[in-house]
């Protein structure tokens, strides 16, 4: 059951309830003897209202809590993942197409119900939206954070699946900070020019980097995402990616191999340059096999670039004392020192080896910090004596 399954998935379960096979069932599909068959695609859900709210019944959200988010940190409180939007207008060609390439709405009072039912009655304190572009339409998203202050809720908000940056302005910040927000992921994917028209991202940067100055100013944790290793792409170009994300004020930085999945327009076009030959098991991971080269730079070498870049980016002096200092409001110190003991760990140094010496102490501090940890299943990691 592909895509949107709120309706196809109880119609098949009710199909088998009564003993069928559940074929006839607009949206199904399965395996067969020669490939894959099924029905035809079901249309998406217009009336995103129509959907109940999820059984929350045999779901333990306690249990959750001890997982770091999908921000890659812990959250502040007691939280739980909510959609307001399906969809995505624009035609990123290495992106999924799974609701649809237009933004469906849900009312904000359809939202805002699910939200108080699970504030009341499993005491969520913190919402992390994962809609693919929240800000699609500014002037519901800033209705959206004025509602939530006009109501005094005491909530907290992140927005890790990212936010589209080029059409954040400064109204929109000083609304989302007023109403809890203090982290959420900005995409770069690509300071190049050519790069930007060629999979059809087209952001404007100067905007962007606006956006995550803004950000900074007014102290929401700010992640970004950049991608090396699209089709054609040059040292050159890879290198304009680095120095725009160096120069910014960001506060994270991840950084992905291109994956060209199946089903994507750039899959396709990997496919033309590698004359066809692409491995059968291509999937989530940081490197495709060396079989896979569609760059001037070897897959081998961008995943050390990524590396190399990794460290200097995190541990840079500046950037470091401006993420302990956002402690204070956003993400708890156990929280930044588990992400960048990973971040240590993924540059494979230690702090007795790690090439910026003034970051050194700064950075053990904070990794042997013994304050308050929300979880109570949680210490912060042990460092043995190598590390200092």
């Amino acid at each position: 059951i592909p895509l949107e399954g709120e309706i196809n998935f109880v119609e098949f379960v009710e199909q088998r309830l009564l003993g069928k096979d559940g074929k006839d069932v607009i949206g199904v599909f399965w395996q067969g003897p020669h490939g894959p068959e099924g029905t035809s695609a079901r249309p998406l859900i217009t009336d995103l209202d129509s959907i109940e709210f999820p059984d929350y019944t045999g779901i333990d959200i306690d249990a959750y809590q001890k997982f770091k988010t999908m921000t890659g940190l812990r959250a502040k409180g007691k939280s739980t993942s909510l959609f307001t939007t399906r969809g995505c207008y624009f035609r990123c060609t290495y992106c999924h197409d799974h609701f649809g390439k237009s933004v469906r709405k849900r009312s904000l009072d359809n939202v805002f119900a699910e939200m108080e039912f699970l504030m009341e009655n499993h005491g969520v304190t913190e919402f992390q939206i994962i809609d693919d572009i929240f800000n699609a339409d500014r002037k519901r998203s800033i209705a959206f954070f004025e509602e939530v202050s006009r109501r005094g809720w005491d909530l907290a908000f992140a927005f890790p699946n990212g936010l589209r940056g080029d059409l954040i302005t400064e109204e929109f910040v000083a609304a989302a900070k007023q109403a809890g927000t203090y982290h959420w992921a900005l995409a770069i994917e690509s300071a190049s020019p050519r790069i930007q028209k060629l999979v059809q991202k087209h952001n404007k940067l100067d905007r962007l980097s606006r956006a995550i100055d803004l950000s900074d100013q007014y102290r929401i944790f700010t992640s970004t995402f950049v991608m090396l290793g699209f089709p054609t792409e040059t040292r050159d170009e890879m290198q304009l990616t680095l120095d725009y994300l160096a120069a910014s004020k960001a506060h994270i930085a991840l950084m992905f191999h291109v994956q060209p999945f199946e089903g994507t327009p750039i899959r396709e076009q990997v496919k033309e340059l590698t004359n066809g030959k692409m491995a059968q098991g291509l999937g989530f991971s940081n490197v495709p096999s060396k079989d896979e080269w569609f760059t001037e730079i070897a897959p081998q070498e961008i995943r050390s670039i990524i590396q190399d870049n990794y460290w200097k980016f995190h541990f840079d002096p500046d950037r470091l004392h401006r993420m302990i200092d956002l402690t204070q409001d956003t993400h708890t110190k156990p929280a930044l020192a588990e992400f960048l003991h990973f971040c240590l760990s993924e540059s494979q140094f230690t702090l007795k080896t790690l090439p910026i010496e003034e970051s050194r102490p700064v950075l053990a501090d904070l990794l042997r910090h013994e304050g308050p940890v929300p979880y109570a299943d949680w210490q912060p990691p042990f460092f043995p004596e190598k590390h200092f």
